[in-house]
């Protein structure tokens, strides 16, 4: 969880996630072939409510299964 805003230090900050047409996926370019077509890394975001800044965050653990 992100307490305080990298750009502007406010510690109000909103957890969601990003959208388009369906979900926001992080595909790793290392990942073997077969994982890297089946499975997306999910992508959490947090806004500071003050300046609108987000931040993205990964699933660590996903990105090492799929490129060890």
């Amino acid at each position: 969880m992100v307490e305080k805003c990298t750009r502007c230090g406010c510690t109000k900050i909103e957890k969601g996630k990003l959208q388009a047409t369906g979900r926001v996926h992080f595909y790793p370019e290392d990942a073997k072939f077969l994982k890297a077509k089946t499975t997306p890394v999910s992508v959490r975001g947090f806004m500071c409510v003050d300046c609108g800044n987000i931040e993205l965050f990964g699933d660590q653990k996903k990105v090492d299964e799929l490129t060890s």
